[in-house]
């Protein structure tokens, strides 16, 4: 169940969701903490945090966390995106009170020792990641060495129960899970943590060009969350680069050889959601153009047609109901979602927060049936003319 969402956000307090399954042999307990826009320090102080969130708390030890926590045979986590942080735990059925109290002291009273953080942050800086990843992320990828202090400036800054969204999904009873965090959450008010954050040089941008395969971007500009032609700009997403009927690839790979993968995504950023388009190849980074790749794109989109709607609307329609076939929509690190317990609690606590309402796949594929051939010519139009290549 879902509390109305204005008085929850009038009251700046966290949104709890609740989704009880009788026949789960567990339950899922998701934390999302919406982020603002952050500088660079501040990134690394919230990218410090997720690696360490689950070392330590005021009232559990590391060894606790890990022994409770990893009971169901899915270990604790934390994922960091540009607009949020997701902190996640699995509990058996019939513990689900033991996993409120580690997640609501992990979100209260971290333990954030020096030793801790340095350690983790030299675990990130010999990360291998793969060439796509480091595209995906080519801005994020070096970013400066944060001191505990700027993580725990992070926490008392972003880590608030007015930015907060809390889901559980699984083995308990409804009203359950709420009753158990609204005891352990009662009367926390942090104060507001004040003060610059250390000043390191700056972050370099790891090569997504460099030998080999590479990766190119055109990055489209981002919308709101509560944009009313959301529908369509999906729709004209799914058109531009979601699967093989889609222009990317018959553009970019068939016609101009180009890529051996292309991909268009929706982003999430602290403004709403990016859609970029990004392409791998092989081929020397002179023989690459973006103003013609973008124009190439335009060309193909002057010469969609019914056919090219009613694909990307199809698409869209069996990914987003049955979990079937690409989803543009990139939650999480790695791309999208999975259709499991976590992804679905994380997705219920998620879109309420960054919208205001809760996902509805079903009134977004109705709004998706009103959109026309030449509306969603405008908006691919409108995106690639936005575009800049990376």
């Amino acid at each position: 169940m879902i509390a109305p969402l204005l008085a929850v956000l009038a009251a700046q307090e966290p949104l709890f969701v609740e989704i009880p399954d009788p026949e789960a042999a567990h339950c899922v307990l998701v934390a999302v903490v919406k982020l603002p826009e952050l500088e660079a320090g501040e990134r690394a102080a919230a990218r410090a945090f997720a690696s360490v969130a689950f070392e330590e708390t005021g009232r559990f030890s590391a060894a606790q966390i890990r022994a409770w926590g990893s009971q169901t045979g899915v270990p604790p986590r934390a994922l960091l995106m540009p607009d949020h942080l997701r902190l996640e735990i699995s509990m058996p059925k019939g513990q689900l009170d033991t996993g409120v109290s580690i997640l609501s002291s992990i979100l209260r009273e971290p333990v954030l020792r020096d030793e801790v953080v340095r350690e983790a942050m030299a675990q990130l800086r010999t990360q291998e990641r793969s060439v796509w990843q480091r595209g995906l992320w080519a801005w994020d990828s070096r970013l400066p060495a944060p001191t505990a202090e700027d993580v725990r400036k992070f926490h008392g800054r972003c880590v608030r129960p007015e930015a907060l969204a809390i889901a559980v999904a699984g083995a308990f009873s409804p009203g359950e899970a709420e009753e158990a965090w609204t005891k352990r959450l009662q009367g926390w008010s942090p104060p507001k943590a004040s003060g610059a954050f250390s000043q390191p040089s700056a972050p370099r941008p790891e090569d997504a060009h460099g030998q080999g395969a590479r990766i190119f971007e055109l990055a489209m500009p981002p919308f709101s969350a509560t944009d009313a032609a959301f529908a369509t700009r999906l729709l004209a997403v799914a058109a531009l680069g979601v699967g093989k009927g889609a222009s990317a690839f018959r553009v970019l790979r068939e016609e101009r050889g180009w890529s051996y993968r292309q991909e268009t995504f929706l982003w999430p950023v602290p403004l709403g959601f990016q859609p970029r388009l990004l392409f791998a190849t092989t081929r020397p980074e002179a023989d690459v153009n973006g103003r013609a790749a973008r124009d190439a794109l335009k060309a193909a989109v002057a010469e969609w047609t019914q056919a090219d709607l009613s694909r990307a609307m199809g698409l869209l329609e069996a990914t987003l109901k049955h979990g079937i076939g690409p989803n543009p929509l990139y939650l999480a690190p790695e791309g999208p979602l999975g259709q499991g317990l976590a992804d679905r609690a994380f997705l219920a606590a998620y879109w309420p927060l960054k919208t205001g309402r809760p996902f509805d796949a079903d009134k977004l594929i109705a709004q998706m049936r009103y959109v026309r051939l030449s509306d969603l010519k405008e908006t691919a139009n409108q995106m690639l003319d936005g575009a800049i290549f990376v």
